[in-house]
């Protein structure tokens, strides 16, 4: 058996409003982890078809922003 599914298992013994709880945050987790794997993907996609900016260019405007000498 999984950790997940020992967690559900375990939650079930918990109160309505408690496992309801749980749930909006396990749901807003797999939100927020989809769509970071979604932007990652179109980065990547991106870099390789070279729409990407050069690391060097924005290494140096981080640098002037943030007044970090070369």
């Amino acid at each position: 058996m999984t950790k997940f599914e020992r967690a559900i298992r375990a939650a079930e013994s918990l109160p309505p409003e408690i496992r309801e709880k749980i749930g909006a945050g396990v749901l807003e987790f797999v939100d927020r982890y989809d769509a970071l794997v979604r932007d990652l993907e179109q980065g990547i996609a991106e870099l390789n078809a070279g729409q990407g900016i050069p690391a060097e260019e924005v290494f140096a405007d981080l640098r002037r922003r943030f007044g970090v000498p070369d």
